[in-house]
């Protein structure tokens, strides 16, 4: 079913539960108005400039994760300017409400699932792997205490979990096969980040410390061109770094998921996970959340604009027809606090001015996207001059060059493979509509109403004409 303003909604597995809002009063940065996110159980991508609040949304959902909340910790996140109660509230997509508050602090069954879970990674998630506990003597990083943390909780049969097992050497053998159990999984999500390395084993082992302490360690090994590289934190680059760090984190939320009822609240929340990172590396991370977290409601918090305006453009995103927010200072008043809008795209921003009787402004907005859907078709006729080239210049190859001779055919290979690149650059997928429609539309009723021009009554009905052609060719793209 499509929403209010025409687009269907981000397709999400039906199994297991969903936010439907999420309120925050009086929560940290938040106070008592701008403070309501209604989700409607989609994909949802957050912007938010620095200082506005988004990392108090994202300690709300750690919050929502933990085995449980102490007094101390809750009166910690209230906000310094409030003398009320602080509350977080979240409704559900069964219909039920939730909410934590100064007086009610106890941990429902979603939570506790969600303590085990554990599906809210930021950057210093990823700092724990690449950065954590290193041993002076050997240079490389020990991981023991995090793998301990996240596994803690693991299944192994008759109602136990890791945590169950009391004996030092019987719990670091069984972290061993867990661990190492997960390999093929961790191997699967780094190869979508790269291609060139792969995690070669993970090395359990037992030593003495100066103090002759027993001290377990547990160090990866990562593979590169052939070589086995110990010291991984020093011979890789942050995008390296980091995408060893997501894939650990993914296999292990993943395998998790497994052991969660068909009504577990299924949620993964990110914030700023890729912030030292170029776009390109950025962009790696899209198919992955839609293809390997489909069924899950994907929160993704960032400050980057640049990369907010790309993650919900981009054709395949999982947040393209998802709920999208913007969040910033309001600085106004002598309390600052945020400010929190929806974000509209021109289609919607036309729809909702249409719906409010406002139609020179829906006319407005509407020649905003027509004029959006021109450029898209120009950039597609550009492509296709731009692969007629590249078409004519090997025919031109083929037909100056004699292939008998092997030297000569060695180089019309290489020639081949760089038009091919060339050609899988421009291509891009077709869209097909008329522009002689866009043109008349534009025409008759979107330019007259986007230069103060009067002279021509605008009528609801071709507006509203207008808006079902628009929305139909959007739906082609």
């Amino acid at each position: 079913m499509a929403n209010d303003f025409g687009l269907e909604p981000e397709i999400i597995n039906s199994v297991g539960l969903k936010i439907e809002s999420l309120e925050l009063e009086n929560f940290r940065f938040f106070g008592t108005d701008n403070n309501v996110f209604t989700l409607n159980s989609q994909n949802t991508l957050i912007y938010g400039e620095n200082g506005s609040g988004k990392s108090s949304i994202f300690r709300a959902f750690e919050i929502l994760g933990k085995e449980k909340i102490s007094s101390k910790e809750w009166k910690e996140n209230k906000n310094i300017y409030s003398d009320t109660y602080t509350l977080i509230k979240l409704s559900l997509s069964n219909g039920n409400e939730f909410l934590l508050d100064d007086d009610h602090l106890e941990i429902a069954d979603f939570q506790k699932e969600l303590s085990i879970l554990k599906p809210f990674l930021d950057y210093k998630s990823l700092l724990k792997i690449n950065y954590r506990d290193l041993d002076f003597h050997s240079k490389k990083i020990n991981i023991y205490s995090i793998v301990k943390e996240l596994f803690k909780n693991y299944p192994i049969g008759d109602n136990l979990t890791l945590s169950s097992i009391k004996n030092p050497d019987k719990y670091f053998e069984k972290l061993e096969y867990i661990l190492n159990s997960l390999l093929p999984d961790i191997q699967s999500f780094l190869s979508k980040f790269s291609d060139n390395f792969w995690i070669d084993q993970f090395v359990f082992l037992k030593q003495f410390t100066d103090d002759d302490r027993v001290e377990f360690v547990v160090n990866i090994n990562l593979g590169y061109a052939e070589e086995t590289i110990e010291k991984h934190h020093l011979f890789f680059n942050e995008a390296k770094l980091s995408s060893l760090a997501i894939s650990i984190y993914f296999a292990i939320i993943k395998e998790f998921s497994t052991f969660q009822n068909e009504n577990a609240l299924k949620i993964l929340t990110l914030d700023d996970l890729l912030i030292s990172l170029d776009m390109s590396n950025r962009m790696k991370l899209l198919p992955v959340l839609r293809d390997d977290f489909s069924d899950f409601q994907i929160i993704f918090l960032t400050h980057d604009k640049e990369l907010f305006e790309i993650y919900k453009n981009e054709k395949d995103s999982p947040f393209k027809n998802g709920k999208k927010f913007e969040i910033y200072l309001d600085e106004s008043s002598e309390i600052e606090k945020p400010f929190v809008k929806e974000h509209l795209d021109y289609f919607q921003t036309a729809r909702k001015y249409f719906d409010e009787f406002d139609y020179p402004a829906s006319a407005n907005y509407l020649r905003k996207e027509v004029e959006r859907l021109k450029e898209i078709k120009q950039k597609q006729e550009n492509s296709k001059q731009n692969k007629n080239d590249i078409f004519k210049k090997f025919q031109k190859l083929l037909q100056n060059t004699d292939l008998k001779n092997s030297e000569n055919h060695s180089k019309v290979v290489g020639k081949l493979i760089g038009f091919k690149k060339g050609f899988e650059t421009e291509t891009s997928s077709e869209i097909e509509f008329d522009l002689t429609e866009i043109k008349s539309i534009t025409d008759r009723i979107l330019n007259p109403f986007s230069h103060n021009d009067n002279s021509k009554p605008l009528y609801k009905s071709e507006l509203e004409n207008a808006l079902d052609i628009v929305e139909k060719i959007r739906n082609q793209i």
